[in-house]
């Protein structure tokens, strides 16, 4: 076992209890004071430690985010492969819940339709978030941050959304699947409709999206069934991350810091 690593996780283990001090970290590890501001300097430029208004030691913002993430997927994935295939049971066309990991979108539940003519997907292949229904609402609620970074990785859309191609271009088309609760996208080349909903977190942010994929002549607009149980569906999923209680009031989405301010 590496010595240094192992003194690291010491610290590590200590502190995700309580704030601690120098003193208390060395006298706690056995670690000399001279070797311990080395590896605490280490862990606080890394963002697994931060140092407090009183000098202490307490767990990093990066710490925190790798839990949560582990929390989400852990939590999330049962619960998206289960919520396809309740939803394609009952509407019988194909449903897709999607997650979004840096500039792709992964699909983490997939269930296909039960009618003669269907949508069929390649749920093993990562995406890019902007030429599905699914990726673009999880696009729609990422801060301005977390959007700027897709955009640098991935470039304007392009023909992947006809239309899109600037930043402007982009904001307003996202600020309208907001506004919707949705995104609606009519392939005609394929002749297929698709359509999506968020998933909210405890955190208040969309961890998925639920869409549905069908024959553009089967659906009827706004009105058509599906997209009340593609809504109910969205929601009961977020009322289960939450631990909340169906049909109470839903979490609401958090704005870009550019809309909001």
């Amino acid at each position: 076992m590496i010595q240094v690593l192992q003194r690291a996780f010491s610290v590590l283990e200590l502190v995700s209890d309580r704030d601690m001090g120098l003193a208390e970290l060395s006298e706690a590890t056995g670690i000399q004071k001279t070797t311990l501001c080395n590896i605490l300097k280490t862990l606080t430029d890394l963002g697994a430690l931060r140092r407090t208004s009183t000098g202490r030691y307490a767990i990093g913002k990066k710490l925190v985010e790798l839990a949560a993430a582990e929390g989400q997927s852990s939590s999330l994935m049962p619960l998206a492969q289960r919520t396809a295939d309740d939803l394609a049971a009952r509407i019988r066309e194909t449903v897709v819940v999607s997650a979004l990991r840096g500039a792709e979108r992964f699909v983490i539940g997939y269930s296909v339709g039960t009618q003669n003519l269907t949508v069929r997907l390649d749920p093993d292949e990562p995406r890019s978030p902007y030429d599905v229904c699914t990726g673009r609402v999880l696009l729609a609620y990422l801060s301005p941050a977390e959007l700027d970074a897709v955009v640098q990785a991935r470039g304007y859309p392009g023909r992947e959304w006809l239309g899109i191609s600037d930043r402007e271009s982009l904001d307003r088309a996202l600020e309208q699947v907001r506004a919707a609760g949705m995104a609606f996208q009519h392939d005609p080349n394929r002749q297929v409709q698709t359509l999506a909903a968020p998933i909210y977190g405890p955190d208040g942010r969309a961890w998925a999206a639920i869409g549905i994929s069908m024959p553009a002549s089967r659906y009827s607009g706004d009105q058509d069934p599906v997209v009340a149980e593609l809504s109910e569906a969205a929601a009961r999923m977020s009322d289960v991350l939450c631990y909340r209680a169906p049909g109470s009031l839903p979490v609401p989405s958090p704005l870009p810091e550019r809309l909001s301010a």
